[in-house]
């Protein structure tokens, strides 16, 4: 690894959760409003993963590409606030986040899912969601024990 990452303790991730909370929350609103404008793009027989404008757009579908434009980017600008803090967007659909972490000196992820109470799980950095441990019960914060 040549650049440098954040590396989280587990408490300091959990310390992040409450900002990471209303960045979920906002994107998954985000997330709703792209699936239902690119619904709305497929009734009006337009494939939304065609969204620059093009002279034969009706009226309402160049509208559509529009909105799709600028949820696609608010979208982007999202995650983009997320990896400032350190932290790693694995899935955006599920919301699944993960961080940098150490578990007896080796780089691990240490793993949150959007609606998780808190960070609870790891897994080596070449094994995905599907490999997560449990965190050492002392680990865990009390609200958790």
């Amino acid at each position: 690894m040549t650049e440098r990452v954040r590396v989280y303790t587990v408490s300091e991730a959990n310390a992040a959760l409450p900002r990471l909370n209303v960045i979920m929350e906002r994107q998954m609103d985000v997330l709703k409003r792209i699936d239902e404008t690119s619904e709305a793009m497929r009734q009006r027989g337009a494939d939304p993963q065609y969204i620059e404008a093009a002279p034969t757009d009706a009226g309402e579908v160049a509208e559509l590409k529009s909105r799709l434009r600028d949820l696609l980017g608010e979208f982007r600008e999202g995650w983009r606030e997320v990896e400032t803090m350190g932290a790693v967007v694995k899935d955006s659909r599920l919301g699944l986040i993960d961080f940098y972490g150490r578990r007896g000196g080796a780089l691990v992820w240490l793993c949150w899912k959007y609606g998780e109470p808190a960070v609870s799980h790891w897994h080596p950095l070449d094994q995905g969601f599907a490999a997560r441990k449990p965190l050492e019960r002392d680990s865990i914060p009390p609200t958790l024990n």
